[in-house]
């Protein structure tokens, strides 16, 4: 299952950077296909570090979590 983790990981960091254009882990200067600035209270949006790092992404991990764990469970 380590697998899984790392593909998911890894596709998030690619589109989260190089498609929709947010900072990934503090690296903000790769080739993007949407420029976009991040504006709000760091706490909120993660400021530099990207939206992983903030609170707007807690509810979008649990579920996550919650149709990785469904998923594995029919199987």
């Amino acid at each position: 299952m380590l697998w899984l983790g790392m593909g998911l990981h890894a596709g998030w960091n690619f589109f989260e950077s190089s498609v929709f254009g947010f900072p990934v882990s503090g690296i903000s200067d790769v080739f993007t296909l949407v420029k976009q600035t991040v504006h709000g209270p760091t706490l909120i949006t993660g400021g530099a570090f990207g939206p992983e790092a903030g609170l707007i992404m807690l509810p979008v991990v649990l579920v996550g979590m919650l149709v990785v764990r469904v998923g594995v469970s029919k199987s």
